[in-house]
């Protein structure tokens, strides 16, 4: 994942049976994240069916714009061997909507 001015580009990782978006942490604060994503350092890999969708609604509600990259493989992911998310006191914080560099406006 990585960040321009109001758009967050993220990569969708897909194996034959799923799927998971993955997501800085820092950006998962006001989510609902259910034990079906999974995480490893500081990424979350959001589980594609309704975690994904909530963080992007999450997301677009404060202002970004939401770019997938999707990668496929014909294999089982090592996704499905990280640790199950769960959520840390920090990571409750909120997620700054994204400003205009130019004005400082709220986009």
């Amino acid at each position: 994942m990585f960040i321009l001015a109001n758009e967050l580009h993220c990569i969708k990782y897909n194996d034959p049976s799923h799927g998971w978006l993955s997501v800085k942490r820092r950006f998962t604060g006001g989510t609902d994240i259910s034990t079906h994503s999974y995480h490893r350092g500081q990424t979350v890999y959001l589980e594609e069916d309704s975690d994904a969708p909530n963080w992007i609604r999450e997301m677009e509600s404060l202002g970004y714009i939401v770019f997938i990259e999707h990668r496929n493989t014909n294999k089982s992911s090592p996704i499905r061997s990280y640790d199950t998310f769960v959520r840390r006191l920090k990571d409750t914080l909120n997620v700054v909507a994204p400003y205009n560099v130019r004005n400082g406006v709220k986009l």
